[in-house]
C-alpha cells in the first residue's frame, strides 16, 4: 500500500472501513461516503504550529464568524480581506481548497 500523507484520507478510510464492519458484507455506498467525508472535514484541521508563515492563504476557524482567510505576515496573523492582524491567536488552520474548474458553454 502507498504511503497516505493527507490526514483525511487516512481518516476517511477508516470510516469507511468501520461502516463496512458495522453494515456487514453489502454496506450502502451512500453511507460509507457520508463517514468518510464526516471524518475527512475533521481531519482536515491541523495544528497552527504547522501552519505555513511564507506569506500562503490558509483558511483559520474565528469566534463568531466561523472560519477566515489570513496569511502569516512577519509578526503575525493577518486577514486578508483587510490586512488587520488578528486579534486572537488561531488553534488550528486548514489549506484553502482548490477553485473550481473554470470552462465549458454553460459560464
Amino acid at each position: 500500500m502507498s504511503e497516505m500523507t493527507d490526514p483525511r484520507v487516512e481518516v476517511a478510510a477508516q470510516a469507511i472501513a468501520d461502516t463496512m464492519l458495522r453494515q456487514g458484507k453489502s454496506p450502502d455506498a451512500h453511507d460509507l461516503a457520508q463517514a468518510a467525508l464526516k471524518a475527512a472535514d475533521v481531519a482536515a484541521w491541523r495544528p497552527i504550529e504547522s501552519a505555513p508563515k511564507d506569506g500562503t492563504c490558509i483558511l483559520v476557524p474565528v469566534k463568531h464568524i466561523g472560519a477566515d482567510v489570513v496569511s502569516w505576515h512577519m509578526n503575525g496573523w493577518r486577514e486578508t480581506s483587510n490586512g488587520l492582524l488578528m486579534r486572537d491567536q488561531p488553534t488550528h488552520w486548514m489549506p484553502l481548497p482548490p477553485a473550481p474548474v473554470m470552462g465549458g458553454s454553460d459560464e
